[in-house]
Order: structure tokens, then sequence, then C-alpha cells
């Protein structure tokens, strides 16, 4: 798009991806983190040095991310769990997603941030009292003081297959996001 972007954080779980994330980004990138967990706090365990690094000081304008969606896809049991997982709120990534992600916002304050679910994320579920994760998620990042909108768009737009998503978009109130 031609517009100058300074990546200042990194965070990926996945082995095959950090690789990926490694030889493609660094040393654009010079440190990278393993969970968003480090990037919330002031560092954590970097990946590209092997050992506790800093995260930068400076307020991101934009925060994305793309968030592993076990907890919301309609692939798992019509119950909402499996063996292994248990039920939504006890899958492992769900903490990430729904408390993890809001702690980020609190403590770093991007300006904006965008993230990217499946579309199981706007089902309401009996957990969370009946309201849809996409609607708790909102909810706590207006606590946290950001106006948020979530659309739900196919892949068809890019790509050749029919993949639905929900984008979530959310603005810092104070850096002039509407309180709506």
């Amino acid at each position: 798009m031609g517009y100058p972007v300074d990546v200042i954080g990194i965070a990926e779980q996945k082995a095959s991806a950090q690789r990926f994330l490694r030889y493609n980004y660094y040393p654009r990138v010079p440190h990278m983190w393993s969970d968003i967990a480090s990037l919330r706090k002031t560092g954590g365990h970097c990946f590209i040095c092997n050992r506790t690094c800093k995260r930068s000081t400076k307020r991101p304008h934009l925060s994305t991310g793309g968030f592993p969606c076990p907890p919301f896809s309609a692939a798992r049991k019509k119950t909402g769990s499996t063996r292994r997982t248990g039920a939504p709120q006890e899958h492992p990534q769900f903490n990430l997603v729904m408390n993890d992600l809001v702690e980020y916002l609190v403590r770093v304050r991007p300006h904006m941030f965008w993230l990217e679910e499946v579309a199981g994320f706007v089902i309401a579920l009996d957990v969370l009292g009946g309201r849809s994760p996409a609607a708790v998620l909102a909810e706590r990042c207006r606590t946290a003081g950001y106006s948020v909108r979530a659309v739900l768009l196919d892949h068809r737009v890019w790509l050749r297959n029919s993949r639905l998503r929900v984008f979530v978009v959310g603005a810092d109130q104070d850096a002039g996001g509407d309180e709506a």
C-alpha cells in the first residue's frame, strides 16, 4: 500500500509460524514473543533472542490479531465441548481471546485494534449467559475505553473459497473513537 509501517511487536505461539516470522521479518522486527501475555507486560520470552526481552514502550497506532479459533469453531461438537478440551470456556485459547486481549489493550493502549475470529464467535453460548463471545468481548473492550464494532465478512471477497470471519475493530475513545 506504500505506507511506512514500523512493526513494534509480534506474538506467536506456534513453532512453525515463529520460523516463518523470523525468516520473513527479522531483522526489521528485532524481537518477537511467544504469546500475547508477554506483549501485555513490559516483555517476555523472545523467540528471536531466546531470552527475556523488553517490548517497545511506543504506543502502537494499530494492533492487529488473528486468534486461535477452537473455543468458538463450528467444528466443535454441537454440545460445545470435546473430551480433550472441555467446554468452550475451559479451552486453553478461550482465556487468550476473552481476557488476555483486554488486558493487553488496558496496558499497551493502542490507538486502534482489529482482530479476526471464526463466525462462531458471534453465536451465543450458554456459558456466557446466553450472550455471544463477540458481545462479551465488545463490552469488556468498551469498559477498557474503546469504541467497538464487529462485521461478518466472507473471505470470498479476497480468495476463491468461502469462509465466514468476524472482524472486530476498536478505537480508543480518547483518540477519537465515539462512545456508541
